[in-house]
Formats: C-alpha cells, sequence, structure tokens
C-alpha cells in the first residue's frame, strides 16, 4: 500500500510530538543595546518596557480590580508560611561580565518580640555588591536590606543601610497598627515620614517568599500589595507562571525550568518586569531584568567570591586614558614601547615628572557653568610642582617630582608666586569640625615637632604617626582626635590627623582630594576579544591597533587611578604634598583636583569630589624618568 508523502510527513510529526511537553524557547541573550532586546522578547515583556505602560494590571482569576487581595487565587485565600531557614548567592552579569554579587540569609530570629512573645519572626537579609560604572569613574555600591516578618509573611519592621562612594543612607521601617513609620537619613540630613499601611501588605522579597513557599503552577496568578524597592511606597506585585522552559545556566548548560514573569506597579502603572526561572523546589536559579541588561544566577560561595573581584569598597577607580601618551616616533615597536611606560608608571617611582590631559566627558548645555564636573573642571589649582594650563576644552597638568628636601624644580617666576593669600594660610592652621586641633590627644601628638621643624621632621612624625594607626577601609568621616584615640582609619582618616597635629603646631595644613594611580589589576579591567582563529580571550589589559603573528590583538597592561587624600603643607616656608598612609612626600602622578576653602566642610568637599568625576575624562599623556 502506497502512502503519500503528505501524510507520512503528517504520521512522522505525531511520532516525534507524543509524549513531549511544549517548552518556551529559550530568551535571547543580553547584547547591552535596549533596540536588540526588545526587539526579540515577546508581547508581554515589551510593553514593560515600551508603550503598554498606562494599562492596568490583570486582575487574578474571579478577582475584579477594585477587589484584588493580596494573595489571592481565584477566589480562595491562601495562607502562605515560612519555608524554613536558607541562604543563597548570585552573580549577576552584563555583556558576558560579572558586575555584581547578592547573597540572601534566611532565618529565624532567636529572641521573641516583648509585644507578641508567642510569635516567631524571620530576618530575611539581602546583601548585595554592585560594580557602579559612571563615566571614567568606578567604585562598588554596597547594600544591606533586612526585613522582620511574622511567620506568615506579616511585616514588622525593615531597614537599609546604602553605601554609594561617600553617599550613605539609612532608613528604617516600624509597622504600628495601619501606620508605617519611617526615618530616613540622607548623608546626615535626617527627615520622618508615615505612610497608611494594611496589614495585608507584605515585604519587598515577597515574590521569593511566595515561590519557595507554594509551586507556582503554570497560568497561575498570584497578586500582593508590598513595599517598592524604594522602601518608601507601596505598590502592587504580580506572578505570573507563562510555562516551562529550556534555560541556558552560567556554566553553559541547559535546564528545564518555570518560567514566571513578576511584574511591579507603581501607583497603578507598569513600573518594572523581572523574569525568574525556578526549579520544582520554588528555588530562583535564573532571574532577567532587561530594563537594566542584567541576568543573574544562583551559584555558590565559593564560585561568587572568585568571579566577582571587584576594587575596595573605599576605593574609587577612574579609567586613565592611555591612546595619547607620547611616545618616541623612532621606537619599532610601539605596543612594546607603551607597555614598557605603562609598566614604569604602574610599578615604580622612578618618575621625574607626569603629564595628564583633563576633558569633560559630556558638554551638555554651555549654558550651565554650575554643574560640579564643571567647576572642578575649570579650577583644578595651580600649586608647587603641579603647573595648570586651561585651553579651550582641557585642562593640561604637569607634575613634577620632590626630592629628599621637598624641593621641586622651579622657575624663578614660579618661586615668587604666592601659592595662597595671607588671609587662606592662616585659616589653614585654624582648628575645624574634622581638623580639632586644639582636642588633647591632637596637642599630644604635636608636642612631639620641635618648633619650626623641618621637612624631614614632619616626615619622621608621620611615620610614627602611621606606625601607630592601623590601616581599615575609609569609613564615615570622624575627627583626627577620634582617629588618634582609635588608632585606626582609612586613608582619609590618616590625612585628617596629620593635617590636624600640623594645625596644633600652627602650621598651615589641609586635607586634598585627588587621583593618583592604582595597583588594581583585578577582573575590572577584563575585556573579551576574538582571535583570528575564532578562539574567544579575555585579558586584564588595553587592546592596541596592532596585530600580533596569532592574529590576536597586541595588548598593554589596563591602567587605573584611583581617588584619595592627602595633606598640603606649608613647612619651612614651603608647601609640601605629603601622603599620610606611607609618610613620604607625594609622587609626581599624584593629581590635586580639590583644596578644599578654608570654610568649606570636608565631608561635603569629599562628596563634591565624587559627584564631579564621572563628568571628566583623564589622559595619561607624558611619562618622564629621573633626570628628564
Amino acid at each position: 500500500m502506497k502512502v503519500s508523502k503528505r501524510k507520512a510527513s503528517a504520521v512522522l510529526c505525531l511520532l516525534l510530538c507524543v509524549g513531549c511537553e511544549p517548552l518556551i524557547p529559550p530568551r535571547p541573550p543580553i547584547e547591552g543595546q535596549q533596540a536588540a532586546t526588545a526587539a526579540a522578547q515577546g508581547p508581554s515583556e515589551q510593553g514593560a518596557l515600551a508603550g503598554g505602560q498606562n494599562s492596568p494590571p490583570p486582575t487574578a482569576v474571579g478577582d475584579s480590580a477594585k477587589d484584588a487581595v493580596p494573595g489571592v487565587v481565584g477566589q480562595e485565600a491562601i495562607t502562605e508560611w515560612f519555608e524554613g531557614p536558607w541562604g543563597q548567592w548570585y552573580l549577576h552579569r552584563r555583556g558576558g561580565k560579572v558586575i555584581g554579587v547578592t547573597h540572601f540569609d534566611v532565618d529565624k530570629v532567636l529572641d521573641r518580640p516583648l509585644q507578641t512573645p508567642n510569635e516567631q519572626q524571620v530576618d530575611y537579609t539581602r546583601t548585595r555588591s554592585m560594580l557602579v560604572e559612571q563615566g571614567s569613574l568606578r567604585f562598588v555600591r554596597s547594600q544591606t536590606i533586612q526585613f522582620r516578618e511574622a511567620e506568615d509573611g506579616h511585616v514588622r519592621q525593615f531597614q537599609l543601610s546604602d553605601q554609594a562612594g561617600p553617599i550613605q543612607n539609612r532608613l528604617t521601617g516600624t509597622c504600628v497598627r495601619e501606620r508605617l513609620n519611617l526615618s530616613i537619613d540622607q548623608s546626615g540630613q535626617q527627615s520622618r515620614q508615615a505612610l497608611a499601611w494594611s496589614p495585608k501588605t507584605r515585604g519587598m522579597f515577597v515574590a521569593i517568599e511566595s515561590l519557595r513557599r507554594r509551586m507556582v503552577e503554570v497560568g497561575e496568578i498570584r497578586r500582593f500589595q508590598f513595599v517598592l524597592p524604594s522602601l518608601q511606597e507601596i505598590g502592587t506585585l504580580q506572578l505570573e507562571c507563562l510555562g516551562d522552559a529550556s534555560v541556558p545556566m552560567f556554566d553553559g548548560s541547559y535546564q528545564k525550568l518555570r518560567e514566571v514573569e513578576v511584574t511591579t506597579f507603581r501607583q497603578g502603572v507598569k513600573d518594572q518586569l523581572v523574569v525568574h526561572w525556578v526549579n520544582d523546589q520554588g528555588k530562583i536559579l535564573r532571574t532577567l531584568d532587561p530594563q537594566q541588561h542584567v541576568e543573574s544566577f544562583a551559584v555558590e560561595r565559593a564560585q561568587a567570591e572568585l568571579l566577582f573581584d571587584p576594587p575596595k569598597e573605599d576605593q574609587w577607580l577612574i579609567d586613565l586614558n592611555v591612546s595619547k601618551l607620547n611616545l618616541d616616533p623612532s621606537e619599532p615597536s610601539p605596543s612594546e614601547a607603551l607597555a614598557r611606560q605603562l609598566t614604569l608608571f604602574q610599578k615604580t617611582n622612578r618618575l621625574g615628572r607626569v603629564a595628564y590631559e583633563i576633558q569633560l566627558a559630556d558638554e551638555g548645555d554651555p549654558s550651565d557653568a554650575n554643574s560640579v564636573h564643571k567647576q572642578l573642571f575649570t579650577s583644578v589649582p595651580s600649586l608647587p610642582g603641579q603647573q595648570v594650563r586651561h585651553t579651550e576644552g582641557s585642562c593640561q597638568v604637569l607634575i613634577q617630582q620632590w626630592d629628599h628636601r621637598g624641593l621641586i624644580q622651579t622657575t624663578r617666576d614660579e618661586r615668587d608666586k604666592q601659592t595662597f593669600d595671607v588671609d587662606t594660610e592662616q585659616a589653614f592652621a585654624v582648628p575645624t569640625q574634622w581638623l580639632d586641633a586644639n582636642a588633647t590627644v591632637v596637642g599630644n601628638w604635636s608636642r612631639l615637632l620641635i618648633d619650626q621643624p623641618s621637612v624631614s621632621d614632619v616626615l619622621d612624625l608621620a611615620r610614627r604617626m602611621t606606625n601607630q594607626l592601623s590601616l581599615e577601609l575609609q569609613g564615615p568621616f570622624q575627627p583626627a582626635s577620634a582617629v588618634l584615640s582609635k588608632r585606626k582609619g582609612g586613608t582619609i582618616d590618616h590625612a585628617v590627623a596629620l593635617a590636624a597635629i600640623l594645625r596644633s603646631k600652627q602650621i598651615p595644613a589641609q586635607v586634598v582630594f585627588g587621583i593618583h594611580r592604582s595597583t588594581y589589576q583585578g577582573r575590572l579591567g577584563d575585556y573579551q576579544d576574538q582571535a583570528a582563529n575564532g578562539e574567544v580571550f579575555s585579558v586584564t589589559s588595553v587592546p592596541l591597533n596592532e596585530q600580533t603573528q596569532a592574529g590576536q590583538p597586541a595588548v598593554a597592561p589596563k591602567v587605573w587611578a584611583q581617588a584619595s587624600a592627602w595633606v598640603l603643607a606649608k613647612v619651612d616656608g614651603r608647601w609640601v604634598s605629603i601622603n599620610a598612609v606611607n609618610a613620604k612626600l607625594t609622587t609626581p602622578d599624584y593629581l590635586c583636583l580639590i583644596v578644599p576653602q578654608p570654610e568649606e566642610d570636608l565631608h561635603a568637599a569629599y562628596q563634591r569630589f565624587f559627584r564631579s568625576l564621572p563628568g571628566l575624562t583623564f589622559d595619561l599623556r607624558a611619562l618622564f624618568g629621573e633626570g628628564h
């Protein structure tokens, strides 16, 4: 009996489909481009990114919009109980580069509350470190959020600690009957706020809790009233299970997971869409945030700590552009010459002079002369050893090496030029809030200095001070007396302590802010490229135009500068620049950008410095060895 080709094809397709469950095709990888991402997404996901923003949230099955109740599925109210203690690490990746790590720690509270001694409470703690890239500036933002809840999910209190550079924010929320009391501290500016509160309102991590407490079924919709990520508003969160999907994981393997769209509504309008993929225990193994172009993967702690290698929390890195570095045109291999120069810059102190060029990263509105980065750009100080020349659109700075006596080679005009006026010099010897030179412990240190000390005497005192102080990560600003009493502090704390001791001796001194070379060579400098044979490789370096014999681009070490603070002091009739951490005169790579005015608060100046850096670009233009 003959069978037609059409029937045979139909039978074959039927046989292939028998016993196979339909899977949602894998979502496209994040390419870092909004348009490419939106084009590859389904209709529901596109609606969260563009268009459909004003559409109201769909109601749960059988509910009307006005009567929708958090946690209701159909007409049945479901109580979800605590899933038990657990912990999980996540790696965050953008464009193939790891940019952060998150740790969830969930456990019961040992001490019962006095108000409700029979209630068992649970702490949900999320600790997150994310690399932030703003222009040429790179730094780590650290955030800890903790929600304390009853076992059935009712929120009792929550708190936030957020550190981004010198900007520190804290928030505490306490639920009292039908009111949420908020206490907010934004970099020392304190305020209070009260919001209407419903007992049905859930915490910020309700999506994670709900998925772990009860497995979501295909087609199921769950809606909750919850605390928005800002922690200062109440919104609506919707979970919708789309079905099973084949999902690529961090190690390149594929897993069959359940795909859940989580939509956030703020004041009835779509605000954010995130996609979770969960296993049959409700554990989130992968997350996609299409708006931020970030994907997250569940990993082991060791893998998270190995792959996320950021700068220290108090270390702000500046991407130094080396493409304009002047090289000897007679060099047979520019790449080798550049690598040799950058190695000299990074690993030795044998530098006689260093030349920088500073430019505005984005001109923006030409009439906006009050922006912080333009103010810094136009006011880079001319100091002994630091010559500044402004041209149209750029600021060129040449920095010279100090010798062992604290002297530099200068012209007669430069020697005769007064660095600061008399009033400013006198003000730099007066105690302030942070440089509390009149404190007893500061005075005790100043008595170790002879009257009219030389530069060598001051450096000897600085060495004795640093030997007594333990160096730690820079925390919140503290007065010099506190630093010397605790005998520990960060880079700024060391500078504050030394400047206060000098002021106590009536020596004009000020803490200044700027940048200098960094020895950081972590994965922040990684980039991926492709060789002629198609092999992808990753290096901590910068690519050059030349090609090697293997077809790979020639590379030179990646160069970073880091923001820091040091001391400018007038010793023995001359202004010198002192590194308070190693008790030495600064090297020529130390570029001073801000000398705070006598009446300016040091902490405010530090924040102004931090906000200015993203709007500037820094080019390394020339390096000169000793004797040049």
